[in-house]
């Protein structure tokens, strides 16, 4: 936690060396978004949580050839989709979509779906 996987959103800033290079390296975000109340029964919410891959480009590639962001969110699917983590029912997978960070990081953003009640 706080060097590879937060909480909280980040940049890219933070990786960069005393002298203002870029290190590769790659990390993880955390984050819970989007609650709502439910439109037709209000005694229940719904929100997001949203895992967000980043690596730098240069690490994609592994050596057994697979792509690095892949890895981890094929792991990410395994803990969370269909899994009860936050409220009732299971994490629902909503959508996965690519991310560009600056010219030197990208990786995707996956959303899953929870459920709770008032």
């Amino acid at each position: 936690m706080y060097t590879k996987i937060f909480p909280y959103p980040t940049t890219t800033e933070m990786f960069k060396d005393s002298d203002g290079n870029v290190v590769a390296s790659s990390y993880i975000n955390v984050l819970l978004d989007n609650f709502q109340m439910g439109k037709q029964n209000t005694k229940f919410k719904s929100g997001d949580l949203i895992f967000v891959v980043i690596c730098h480009n240069s690490l994609w590639k592994l050596d057994t050839g697979e792509l690095r962001p892949f890895c981890v969110l094929n792991e990410l699917d395994e803990m969370f989709s269909e899994q009860r983590v936050v409220g009732i029912g299971r994490g629902e997978f909503n959508n996965c979509k690519i991310i560009w960070a600056d010219s030197n990081f990208s990786g995707y953003r996956i959303t899953y779906k929870s459920y709770e009640f008032l």
